[in-house]
């Protein structure tokens, strides 16, 4: 009796914080590696291509459905679609696919399902699944093939690295971070489209969650340097080494803020996490014959105020000259005085 009694606790533990589904209850998975389950769930790619169509209607007054396709359907289909995009519209493009709890919850819950049959639908999906229902064959007959083919095409381009690169990859940022690598595989859903807001309507964006790790990624735009989908998955899985104010990095800035009774720089450990997962990608390229490889960051000037003082002094903190929070200083102090 205590043996059953110590078993239900565990599942309900398990379940109350969220873990992310693994493969043995999942259809989708498309791929894998020594560190990660790469996932194509039909549900979830669904879910993200009516929240990006929502938003593009929205605020650019497009459509990523083309009037060819729009012309093929019967005037009950365009009714269907017409009705769950509004349905987005009204409902969840104000919701953060991050950090909204809705979102967070209906991620959880809709990887687990299966593409052909709905297990028990909470109570506060329903109205949402009765619109994704609706539109279900729609979806499979005229967009998931592309969706899938996408899907499937950005993992075979880099499979192979993240094959080749993932164990240097782990060890190095687990050095950076006095972290320790997620033991467990971590899930990585791929969608054609992923994060996206109206700041940013033109990029989708991929996005994490953390205990456990869960990382979405994007497959829509081929037009990018080879590694940069690479840099992208080390960058997200490097969230869950790197905390805002927790952890070591997050915890060297905060300590330095205490002690010194400064004013923190926006976002700093973010500015961080990019560089470090970065430069060691870009270390990892260049094992692979990937030469002269420009991290995201540089090409997309993110945190571009803060680079040359990364520049100039994180190096010191990567090859084991200085300690963090004494580089941290520097950082700090070199950005202040060149704004006096």
């Amino acid at each position: 009796m205590k043996c059953l009694s110590l078993i239900l606790l565990l599942v309900i533990t398990t379940f109350s914080f969220g873990n992310v589904p693994t493969k043995s209850n999942q259809t989708a998975l498309i791929g894998e590696s020594e560190s990660f389950e790469f996932y194509s769930h039909f549900w979830f790619n669904m879910h993200h291509f009516f929240q990006y169509e929502a938003l593009n209607q929205k605020v650019l007054k497009k459509s990523k459905i083309s009037q060819k396709v729009r012309d093929g359907l019967s005037k009950s289909d365009k009714e269907k679609l017409d009705k769950i995009i509004a349905f987005y519209q009204e409902n969840m493009i104000n919701k953060d696919l991050r950090t909204s709890d809705y979102m967070s919850d209906f991620r959880l819950w809709i990887i687990t399902q299966n593409e052909d049959k709905f297990s028990k639908i909470p109570g506060r999906f329903k109205a949402h699944i009765s619109q994704l229902q609706s539109v279900r064959q729609i979806y499979k007959e005229t967009f998931w093939k592309e969706h899938l083919s996408s899907n499937k095409q950005i993992l075979n381009e880099n499979l192979k690295l993240v094959k080749n690169t993932e164990v240097n990859v782990a060890k190095k940022l687990s050095e950076l971070t006095r972290a320790r690598w997620q033991k467990e595989k971590i899930r990585v859903d791929i969608v054609l489209y992923a994060k996206s807001a109206p700041r940013y309507i033109n990029s989708t964006r991929p996005y994490t969650s953390t205990n456990p790790t869960h990382i979405v990624m994007d497959s829509w735009d081929k037009n990018q340097p080879v590694g940069n989908w690479l840099e992208l998955l080390y960058h997200e899985s490097s969230h869950h080494l790197i905390g805002t104010r927790s952890g070591f990095v997050g915890g060297t800035i905060v300590d330095f803020l205490v002690t010194s009774k400064q004013r923190s720089l926006r976002q700093l450990w973010h500015a961080y996490l990019f560089y470090f997962s970065g430069k060691v990608t870009q270390e990892a390229l260049k094992s692979q014959g990937i030469e002269n490889y420009k991290l995201y960051m540089v090409r997309n000037k993110v945190f571009s105020a803060y680079m040359p003082y990364l520049e100039k002094h994180l190096p010191d903190y990567m090859s084991h000259k200085r300690t963090l929070i004494d580089v941290t200083e520097s950082i700090f102090k070199d950005f202040k005085d060149d704004r006096k």
